[in-house]
């Protein structure tokens, strides 16, 4: 006699399946409902034995298959549903309904669901209704067959296209590339469009390069059409934000300073930066013939245009008499070459920028070319703390900061990282600006 339990069971109902059973080029095993206790698994008693109410089937092994239009919007549909929940089955109802959507037919599905079973791509679960298995979820259970049958050869060609952008970034070490190398090695950077990885790879590169380019020289240099770029700009920067940042513009490169010191050169008399407010702009191309003359208290480098304009024009509290350096965003070869000259002259150079992971490795790529002479302004916890104009932290921009922590704990302004992801919120520079 079954002895009774020496609590209250709490029971749960789960599936218990019995052994496959093959036949011809499939195999299938029933499966049945039972109410187990989450404690003692003891199965609840019924009064008869429960016959089998579920049904798996799956083929042996994978087989070639030709699809039609419609098998094709079937397939595309299985495997974009598969990428957004790869390990939830996926529901038979809806897979009818979106499918009905694109124009194929309810027969239609239920044909080419069943070759795909056949041909090895899917599972099919059922439940009994009466004396007839319905289908209720399908498990792609192998999608790189299933995309071979779509576009053969599509899988290797991609797979050998992110093999070669994984070896060309590297050996990089500018913050975006350091990025870009850490979406390529995600398990799912091998579902990402080809153009998309050759792309991050180029903006990696360009990136380490320090060069300022126009769009379409960039897209034409890099990926071998001026036009390239633009069918993929969008997926670009929605995984690394706006590519201007970056030094891919539509104008042209230039270096702008205000403030304090001068410049001057070989040919021409000095030009006293403080005669020509806001500021001065100077192409890339001028800056290795200048002689900087830096202001005793040091440089200012500021990442965007508005707050760099508010400082030139004085209307900015606390900042001194410095020479202000716009970086318009991540910092080029230009503002580079004004950075490792401050610190030839042991000068010191500050950067103010967004409170953000950006904001951060902008400033610490300024660290890296003058780590003597370099100081954070107003890129404290207490700075993110104090201004009340803030935004919220989405969660791939959490999942970015984690990242970064978990690669670069003890880097500069690692704890204003932190406290950026614990708040849940960042800050524009421009929220901070403290107009007279």
């Amino acid at each position: 006699m079954e002895s009774l339990p020496s609590h209250e069971c709490r029971f749960r109902n789960q599936i218990e399946w019995l052994d496959w059973i093959q036949a011809a080029t499939l195999q299938e095993r029933q499966g049945r409902t039972r109410a187990v206790c989450t404690d003692c698994q003891r199965v609840r008693p019924s009064r008869r034995p429960m016959p089998p109410d579920l049904l798996e089937r799956q083929a042996v092994g994978p087989s070639g298959l030709a699809v039609d239009t419609h098998g094709r919007a079937v397939a595309q549909l299985l495997l974009r549903r598969t990428r957004g929940t790869p390990t939830r089955p996926l529901r038979y109802a809806g897979i009818l309904s979106s499918a009905h959507r694109l124009g194929v037919p309810a027969s239609g599905v239920d044909s080419w669901i069943e070759r795909l079973l056949h041909a090895g791509c899917l599972s099919i679960r059922a439940r009994r209704k009466g004396t007839r298995w319905e289908p209720t979820h399908l498990d792609v259970c192998r999608p790189e067959h299933l995309e071979e049958l779509l576009a053969p050869g599509g899988r290797a060609q991609r797979m050998a296209t992110l093999t070669e952008a994984r070896g060309a970034t590297a050996k990089l070490t500018h913050p975006v590339a350091t990025e870009v190398i850490r979406i390529l090695a995600d398990p799912s950077a091998e579902l990402l469009d080809p153009r998309v990885v050759r792309a991050l790879a180029a903006v990696a590169i360009h990136a380490e390069s320090g060069e300022v380019l126009s769009a379409n020289v960039f897209s034409a240099h890099y990926l071998g059409s001026a036009k390239e770029l633009r069918r993929v700009r969008g997926r670009l920067e929605r995984l690394l934000g706006d590519l201007s940042a970056l030094g891919i513009r539509e104008g042209a490169a230039i270096l702008l300073l205000g403030g304090s010191g001068s410049l001057s050169r070989a040919d021409a008399p000095p030009l006293d930066l403080r005669h020509w407010r806001p500021f001065v702009a100077v192409a890339r191309e001028t800056v290795p013939t200048l002689t900087i003359t830096f202001p005793p208290e040091g440089v200012l480098v500021v990442e965007n245009l508005a707050v760099f304009e508010a400082c030139c024009r004085g209307e900015v509290r606390v900042v001194g008499d410095w020479l202000f350096v716009w970086s318009a965003g991540y910092p080029g070869r230009a503002v580079r070459a004004v950075v490792e000259r401050a610190h030839t002259a042991t000068t010191p150079v500050r950067v103010w920028a967004d409170l953000d992971l950006d904001g951060v490795r902008i400033a610490r790529l300024v660290h890296s070319w003058a780590p003597d002479e370099f100081q954070p302004f107003r890129m404290t916890p207490e700075d993110l703390v104090t201004t009340t104009t803030s935004q919220a932290l989405v969660s791939r921009a959490v999942a970015r900061i984690d990242a970064d922590l978990a690669a670069n704990p003890s880097m500069p302004l690692a704890a204003t990282l932190r406290a950026i992801r614990d708040l849940g919120r960042w800050v524009e520079q421009e929220a901070q600006l403290r107009v007279r």
